[in-house]
């Protein structure tokens, strides 16, 4: 009997300034059973809101000695994958669905939702606590240096463990504080309120504050202030070099 069970948090794979991106996620479903009821009245059907490993006391007749018990196990896990290019969405799980971007759209699959806005963007939810958004960047007039391209950001990440890894998963701040502890931010007094220090671990790197023009949402494009890290100083932030951040490819786990 399939049971509901979450075992711990979905597990997301992502590409920035990518053609593609991938999610994964991990849901199981609903155990229920069917009684035939006497007199042919019918069939009388419930579910039950079990856990893994329990053990139901299916008939149990002291009278004649009969018992009989059942034990529930989760079945294993439907993974989704959702693969998103700027031609649309592909959900593969217990089928495959494909969505042209050129077409308004959602889709439920509990906990997961995806919603479409045609040729704009495309939000996935994972309950209420995950929340991404990917945005096409189209241009008029595209040069070497600006193709179309798919931007990818964390709108809400509450749903994100301490333990969160990944160029963005790492670094992924969110009300007054990073989901990694081992993360903190303070002001650099001898900078006039321009610079910070940010300390990942046992790594420290000055950041300067800065203005820059960034689409980060479904709006339009808008100045806001940026912390900028020098390029020279990124891998010591992130503690590791660019190469240990590579994945085979886009299925990879």
């Amino acid at each position: 009997v399939p049971l509901p069970e979450f075992t711990g948090p979905p597990c997301f794979k992502n590409v920035l300034l990518m053609d593609t991106l991938c999610f994964f996620l991990a849901v199981d479903g609903d155990p229920h059973f069917v009684i035939k009821l006497p007199h042919s009245l019918g069939n009388l059907c419930f579910t039950l809101d079990g856990h893994s490993e329990d053990i139901l006391r299916l008939v149990s007749d002291p009278a004649t000695g009969l018992s009989v018990n059942g034990h529930l196990m989760g079945r294993p896990h439907t993974s989704y994958v959702v693969n998103i290019t700027q031609k649309g969405v592909t959900l593969y799980g217990e089928e495959v669905l494909v969505l042209p971007l050129i077409q308004q759209a959602t889709i439920s699959k509990p906990p997961l939702a995806i919603s479409m806005w045609p040729e704009a963007n495309i939000t996935v939810q994972i309950g209420s606590t995950v929340e991404f958004l990917v945005l096409l960047h189209h241009y008029s007039h595209p040069t070497v240096l600006q193709l179309d391209h798919l931007g990818f950001y964390i709108m809400k990440g509450q749903g994100l463990s301490a333990s969160a890894g990944g160029l963005l998963g790492k670094l992924f701040y969110e009300e007054g504080q990073f989901q990694n502890s081992n993360i903190s931010l303070s002001p650099d007094p001898s900078q006039g309120g321009k610079g910070a220090w940010m300390q990942s671990g046992a790594n420290k790197v000055l950041l300067t504050e800065v203005s820059k023009v960034l689409k980060d949402s479904a709006q339009r494009a808008h100045e806001a202030k940026c912390w900028l890290v020098k390029r020279k100083d990124v891998e010591e932030l992130l503690g590791a070099s660019y190469s240990s951040y590579l994945a085979s490819n886009l299925l990879e786990i």
